[in-house]
């Protein structure tokens, strides 16, 4: 489950079956930012989650800075459709909170 604290709240991506933050077609959870910046909570299942993979729309240009549990997540990989895509590693018991942020195209974005 993905809490959304900072993020459009009704992106989901074509490929998302149930409308519930989980791209199905892609085997990610997508979001989108919201000026630049995404602000979520995953909340794993009882059984915990290995290894979940984010995709983040935004139409960013140049860096994007991925930050969970006080760590920077280093392995951020850009799209050609403007998005990033990173990987939270290890298996998540607990709930983990994620902040994604960097400079966005502003004429192009949404």
């Amino acid at each position: 489950i993905i809490k959304r604290t900072l993020a459009a709240f009704d992106a989901f991506a074509p490929g998302d079956v149930g409308c519930d933050g989980f791209d199905e077609s892609q085997g990610c959870y997508f979001l989108r930012a919201k000026s630049g910046h995404c602000r979520f909570v995953v909340i794993p299942p009882p059984g915990g989650l290995l290894n979940p993979v984010f995709r983040v729309a935004g139409r960013w240009v140049g860096p994007v800075s991925v930050n969970s549990a006080g760590q920077t997540i280093r392995d951020v990989v850009h799209l050609s459709d403007g998005s990033v895509l990173f990987r939270l590693s290890g298996w998540l018991r607990s709930p983990v909170a994620v902040e994604v942020s960097g400079r966005v195209n502003i004429l192009s974005e949404g």
